[in-house]
């Protein structure tokens, strides 16, 4: 996705030079700890999901229903975490 936008901008911009290695420069040099970062946050509330969900099938009564509550409410939160992943990540691609 990165070099996606980073290719498209490059070429909005009109600037010369490989898009594809220009990206890549970029990825390495400028913005592997944020991919990083995002990555790992995103595993985190996966994994507390998944722990959550585990956990629910495992209880019974308002355990259970709290436990599901609080799955569902880390699914609403993974999907809007990835959303702003996607659109930061697109935000660099075009900022350099």
């Amino acid at each position: 996705m990165f070099l996606i936008a980073t290719a498209a901008a490059m070429w909005y911009y009109n600037v010369d030079g490989s898009y594809i290695c220009t990206g890549f420069k970029r990825i390495i040099a400028n913005h592997a700890g944020s991919f990083t970062f995002a990555a790992i946050i995103v595993a985190i509330i996966a994994m507390a999901k998944q722990k959550a969900a585990e956990s629910s099938q495992n209880s019974s009564g308002i355990g259970a229903c709290c436990l599901c509550l609080l799955t569902c409410f880390l699914s609403m939160l993974q999907d809007l975490v990835e959303t702003l992943n996607h659109n930061a990540v697109i935000v660099m691609a075009v900022s350099g």
